[in-house]
């Protein structure tokens, strides 16, 4: 069975959202095969190279738009993040064919993984910060012109001492903390965001005090209207009005942050039912399986298919089977605590991992979930008759038990419960 039907056009607009959020994030968002070539490309990384059209990059390399030494610098990056299978957060200085403007990029890079788990290429997030490097040099030049030029960036921009006292900051810091510049400077961090949190930005204001070199983090709070926002931080040692201390540039990366959650969430997800996926099910069984062994708790898995479902679709067609699916997993989302995790690991073969729940509450939620299904009724298709599953339940207390084992108890417990009779469950002997 296949979800193309019903799921396609809800898949088409989510694409065509998607795609409109990339191309107005702005910052440069593309993606590379194996052998460097572009995959895609979002609009500013169009215009950045003077493009009109996508088709235009697609299958190029970088070498057809910079110089042969950013190229390779570029190369070398994308190479890192491929065959080490890692995130890499860059400074890329590059110059496009042609143009007599260097431009400077913090670029962050992180592999791409197909259906089997293996590297097809990758793909980076590259925000121009040519203005922000050409302000660390203004700086110690001309102190004097620190407010005028730093209230006009699109970020926040701070002085603090060693004792995190602010000595300056910028109009957009203010907002920020929801003051004034004047209720900022002179105030200590503490007096603004509290403890927990200045303890929290301290850490790396000692690593810049105690090193003195420049360091790059990212730094998430709360503001002042309760929303969570991400920042991309920059933090080095300066000398202000004769006192030591550190300035810090703080670009806000919550879009992206939000986009980059969006899209993992889109890979952990199935398109049709919600559910997490096979891979991302599997992965975290493994994950939840070595913590139990080591926290010595207990961990149940429940494994449950969808009886007679090739009946429902030879009668009644695919998108009733979509439906049928998509109402079944929502059924059983809606009867789990937070920490469950439901998945779809095959057409019609869901499963439900339960950490810390041992073989008797794992017991009473498998029979809760199968009585959920058994009342699942579809008013305009009244001749559809009760919907029902078969599952097969195994709680793990063998600190041996690998997680294909795990799975494979689960399976036999299904298979069993499927010859009883179908529509009930059935714990691994």
């Amino acid at each position: 069975m296949t979800a193309d039907h019903s799921a396609s056009p809800a898949l088409a607009l989510d694409a065509t959202q998607l795609r409109t959020l990339l191309d107005d994030v702005g910052t440069f968002i593309y993606a590379k095969d194996l052998h460097g070539r572009y995959t895609f490309a979002n609009r500013a990384s169009l215009e950045l190279l003077a493009l009109e059209h996508v088709d235009q990059i697609i299958g190029k390399t970088d070498s057809d738009f910079f110089a042969a030494d950013t190229a390779a610098d570029i190369a070398r990056n994308d190479q890192e993040a491929i065959e080490q299978a890692c995130t890499i957060a860059r400074e890329e200085t590059n110059q496009v064919q042609g143009s007599a403007t260097v431009r400077t990029f913090l670029s962050i890079k992180k592999p791409l993984f197909d259906q089997q788990g293996q590297v097809c290429g990758m793909y980076g997030v590259s925000t121009d910060i040519t203005a922000a490097k050409q302000l660390e040099w203004e700086l110690r030049r001309e102190k004097e012109q620190l407010r005028v030029v730093l209230d006009n960036l699109d970020a926040t921009v701070y002085v603090k001492n060693r004792e995190r006292r602010y000595l300056y900051a910028n109009k957009h810091i203010a907002v920020a903390y929801g003051k004034t510049v004047d209720e900022v400077v002179g105030q200590l961090e503490t007096d603004l965001v509290g403890q927990e949190l200045s303890d929290l930005f301290s850490q790396a204001d000692r690593v810049v005090f105690a090193e003195q070199k420049k360091i790059a983090l990212k730094e998430s709070f709360l503001s002042p209207d309760g929303k969570q926002r991400h920042y991309w931080s920059i933090k080095m040692p300066i000398v202000f009005n004769g006192e030591a201390g550190l300035i810090g540039f703080s670009s806000d990366i919550t879009e992206l942050h939000n986009l980059q959650e969006e899209l993992k969430n889109l890979a952990n997800t199935d398109a049709l039912t919600g559910a997490a996926n096979r891979r991302f099910f599997h992965d975290t069984t493994a994950h939840e399986l070595a913590r139990s062994k080591a926290l010595l708790t207990p961990l149940s898995l429940a494994v449950f298919d969808v009886d007679w479902f090739k009946r429902i679709n030879d009668t009644w067609g695919h998108p009733v089977g979509d439906r049928v699916l998509q109402a079944i997993a929502a059924a059983c989302q809606k009867g789990l605590r937070k920490q469950n995790l439901f998945g779809r690991i095959g057409g019609e073969e869901f499963a439900v991992l339960l950490p810390r729940t041992g073989l008797a509450d794992a017991q009473r939620i498998a029979e809760r979930l199968r009585l959920a299904i058994s009342h699942l009724r579809f008013k305009d298709l009244p001749d559809l008759g009760p919907i029902s599953a078969s599952f097969g339940l195994v709680t793990c207390l063998d600190e041996e038990m690998t997680c294909d084992e795990f799975f494979s108890r689960a399976d036999k417990a299904l298979y069993q419960a499927k010859a009883a009779g179908r529509n009930c469950v059935c714990v691994a002997a």
